[in-house]
Parts: C-alpha cells; structure tokens; sequence
C-alpha cells in the first residue's frame, strides 16, 4: 500500500503542468473557477495539452453491458438517492477524512475550513451529475462534471507540492497528495460503505443491483484516474481491498 501512496495520475498530473510551463497560478485559478461555473464544455481557454486529455476522456467506450448496469444504477439511485447522500454526507467521508495522510490535503488546502460550504455543494454536485439518467452521454454532464474533479485534483497536487511560500510544506512521509491509494478507496466508499449504510438502515441491496451499482462506480474511478490494476471485479474482491487500504491508514504510526 505505501508504494500506491506515491502513485498519483501521471495523465492529468502532465496535463496540469503544461499550464504551469506557461502561465502562472492566477491564469490555473482563474480557469478552474470558468470549469466550475461552465455547465457546457471544458474551457476553450485550456491550452492544447489539456485539451487533448480532456477529449481523450469523452472518447472512453461503453459497452452494452455497461450501459445495463448503468441503467440498473440509475434505478436504484431513484429509490434510494437521497439515503445514499445522507450515508455519504453523514457516515463515509467524515470517516474516510479520519485518515490522517490523505486528510492533509483538505487540511493545508483549507477545504473544509474556509470553503466548507462549496466542498460540500461541489461534492453533492458531482454525485447528481453522474447519477443522473444517461448520464454518460455527450448531452449530459457526467462525463464532463468527473473529468473536471479530476483536474482539480491535478491543479491540487501541484500547488500542494510547489508551494515554496507557505510555511508548512507537504511531508514526504505522507507519501503524494491525492495518490492512487486515496483515489480507489474514496471511489469505492460511494459502493461499500453504501451497501453498509443501507443494511444499518435495514434496506440492504440484493446482490445483482450491489454488482450494478458498483461496475458503475468503478466505471467512474477509471474516468477519474485509478489505475486499471486496482479496479476490483467485484464487491467481494472490492471489500478486501478497502479493509487492507483502512488497516494501512488507520493503523499506520504516524496516525494519531
């Protein structure tokens, strides 16, 4: 696990750094903020290497199988969408955000002090967008609203670990801000801890619409930059993974 804590997306990682070549942290800020406010396209302002990430993105391929489970998905979100925002809100990431490592990130970035509100808002955006009906499709804003996240958390990296004017500078012991390890197991708390919170609540799902929901969510990891190697095959597999990834962040020594 430690070595996936030094992993972070080299793709979107690159990408960033071609703005950086040329611009400098005012001309990123001001196009995250037209990213955010742009319910349309990625910025045509984006220079060409980015934009060339951002279409390689919207070319990824579905298949018919895909397509199933994400209608399945779609249903199941219907029935239960407003549980799941509550399980997320209330009982996944205030526990993932336990994690000392990966929580230095929104800790020397200030997301849940100074812009609590809009984590939040920005967050519950996000799981609509790509809960939504067809959501995969050119005409909605699934695709888009994940490939954005996934930027931001490039352009988060960046500033993390090339800031040379803030006095506390990121600890290498914590290996890389937003690494693999925190990419899959943040992905795979929208399944788990999910499917745990609805069996707490007594409305645990049957094992077809688990398989549904999840291929769904992983679909979605791969879009926002976990590895092909850690996507599980399914939820049994996912669950092992997850309980080593807590045993590793939550057990480590420098976790207090």
């Amino acid at each position: 696990m430690e070595d996936l804590r030094q992993i972070m997306d080299d793709p979107a990682d690159n990408a960033v750094q071609s703005i950086f070549e040329k611009e400098d942290m005012g001309y990123l800020s001001g196009l995250l903020k037209n990213m955010a406010e742009n319910d349309d396209v990625v910025s045509v302002e984006l220079p060409e290497s980015m934009q060339k990430f951002a279409d390689n993105i919207h070319k990824f391929k579905f298949s018919e199988k895909d397509i199933q489970y994400f209608d399945q998905t779609h249903k199941i979100w219907e029935k239960h969408g407003m549980k799941f925002i509550f399980i997320l809100f209330f009982r996944a990431l205030p526990y993932t955000y336990r994690a000392e490592k990966p929580a230095n990130v929104l800790r020397m970035t200030k997301l849940l002090i100074t812009h609590a509100e809009r984590r939040i808002f920005e967050t519950a955006q996000f799981v609509f967008d790509v809960m939504d009906e067809k959501w995969w499709e050119p005409k909605k804003k699934g695709i888009l609203t994940a490939t954005k996240v996934r930027i931001m958390h490039a352009a988060m990296r960046h500033v993390i670990l090339d800031n040379n004017k803030s006095d506390e500078q990121w600890n290498s012991v914590w290996g890389k801000p937003i690494s693999q390890e925190d990419l899959i197991a943040t992905n795979q708390v929208f399944s788990l801890e999910f499917f745990k919170g609805l069996e707490i609540l007594g409305e645990g799902l049957k094992p077809k619409e688990q398989e549904a929901w999840f291929h769904t969510w992983k679909t979605i990891g791969k879009i926002m930059g976990v590895q092909d190697n850690l996507i599980s095959k399914n939820v049994k597999e996912a669950w092992s993974l997850q309980h080593v990834i807590y045993d590793h962040l939550f057990r480590d020594e420098s976790h207090s």
